[in-house]
């Protein structure tokens, strides 16, 4: 996703070629000037929207090694906003919003990323430790 605003771009990246619900997306936030070179930030204020329903609203710290990256899951298909403010600091650099359409799951649900497996490979963890733990004293 990309978009040129007051002589920035704003680049989102992603690492799927189409949003599936259910499914884990990473976005990377990049931003460049107009001789395309990068512009330091110090955090980029993410917002998605669904429905005039904010979903996620949060601050994501643009790291020296890594950069400003997130990964998410979308729970619902359905049409999206992805907004994000670059900031140094607490003055605004550049803003821009976009539209996303995630997709119904074609595995009915569960994506790369089975929540109820990873509930029960907790619990288990949490367990087997537990019963480690009196076994060890």
């Amino acid at each position: 996703m990309e978009q040129e605003v007051d002589g920035y771009l704003i680049d989102i990246g992603y690492s799927v070629t189409e949003f599936i619900a259910n499914s884990a997306v990473v976005f990377e936030f990049n931003l460049l000037n107009e001789n395309d070179e990068f512009v330091d930030y110090s955090n980029v204020w993410l917002r998605i929207v669904k429905d005039d329903r904010t979903i996620l609203a949060t601050g994501i710290h643009n790291a020296e090694f890594g950069g400003a990256r997130i990964t998410y899951i979308f729970t619902e298909p359905g049409a999206y906003e992805i907004s994000a403010r670059y900031e140094e600091g607490v003055d605004s650099i550049a803003e821009a919003t976009f539209p996303i359409e995630v997709l119904p799951n074609p595995n009915g649900g569960s994506g790369n990323v089975n929540i109820i497996f990873l509930v029960i490979a907790g619990i288990v963890g949490i367990g087997v430790g537990a019963i480690a733990t009196r076994l060890l004293k």
